[in-house]
């Protein structure tokens, strides 16, 4: 099933330590080469854990 159809939202997190944020660098056609907080979309069936 394509994310954009399954209805769950995507996920988005703010990693911290000593100061510093964990961001990715995008790839793919949306923001490709722009870095940005690690994401996604939600999985039907997978527990989110914090």
């Amino acid at each position: 099933m394509p994310p954009s159809s399954s209805g769950l939202g995507g996920v988005g997190v703010m990693i911290l330590k000593d100061g510093t944020i964990l961001l990715g660098k995008r790839k793919g056609s949306h923001g490709e080469g722009e870095f940005a907080l690690p994401g996604g979309f939600r999985i039907h069936g997978i527990r989110v854990i914090m």
